[in-house]
Formats: structure tokens, C-alpha cells, sequence
């Protein structure tokens, strides 16, 4: 059994999305984990672990500052961002997370992902200009 830890990021991939991996923060809560975490169906909410886990798989925990807070430390926390609405580039469940512990929106995903299909447009365009132009 993993050692979770209130507080802590969990980073999944889920099954319908290979490529991506998808983040949350962990919260016990009665005796239970919770996932706070942003996705696109839902916003920004809470989750059963368990419920997140059988349509993903568990990657790793990372501790974060957040690590070792209370469940109403977290909870509360958690009131300013509940039902927020997801975006896959603006506020994804990376930029979620990272909002979340840092008050710092951003996904290196989503830059790395933007960047790829920038520079394939990019080089399309050059290689498609170069044949016309022959």
C-alpha cells in the first residue's frame, strides 16, 4: 500500500489518455482519501481516491510544501477553488495543482504539448512554402 500523506501531489495517467498525466492533491478525510483535483467533466472538485485510481494508473506522490497539513487546513484551502471551470491550456489539473500550492497557474505539460505543435507548424509551413515555390 503507497504512503500517502495529506498534502501530497498524485500524478496518474489516465487510461483514456495515455499521453497525458493528470495531477491532484490528496486529502484524508474521514478516515478516506479524496483527490482535489480539475478535470474537464467536472471543474475543479473532490474525488474518492479509490474512484480516480480504477480508471488510471498511479505514477507516483510527491511531497510538496502542502505535505503534513491538517484536512481542514487543505479543506479550507480547497473553498477558494472548488467548482472552478477546467481549461485545457489556460487551467488544467496541472495548473490546478500548481495554483493550489504555489498561487502560480501553469502546466510544463501544456507548454511542452503547445511548443511540439508550434514547431511542427512551424516546420509544415517551411517544408509546404519550399515545394510550392519549386
Amino acid at each position: 500500500m503507497q504512503n500517502y500523506k495529506n498534502g501530497s501531489i498524485i500524478q496518474v495517467r489516465p487510461d483514456d489518455y495515455p499521453l497525458i498525466l493528470h495531477y491532484g492533491i490528496l486529502v484524508n478525510y474521514l478516515g478516506e482519501w479524496w483527490v482535489l483535483h480539475n478535470n474537464e467533466s467536472n471543474g475543479v472538485h473532490r474525488e474518492k481516491l479509490a474512484s480516480v485510481l480504477d480508471r488510471s494508473t498511479l505514477i507516483q506522490v510527491i511531497d510538496t510544501k502542502l505535505t503534513g497539513k491538517t484536512t481542514n487546513e487543505l479543506l479550507e484551502r480547497f473553498k477558494a477553488y472548488e467548482g472552478k471551470s477546467y481549461d485545457l491550456v489556460a487551467y488544467n489539473c496541472e495548473s490546478f495543482v500548481n495554483d493550489f500550492i504555489n498561487q502560480k497557474k501553469y502546466s510544463k505539460q501544456t507548454i511542452i504539448y503547445t511548443s511540439l505543435i508550434l514547431i511542427t507548424i512551424v516546420f509544415l509551413t517551411a517544408w509546404i512554402t519550399k515545394k510550392l515555390v519549386r
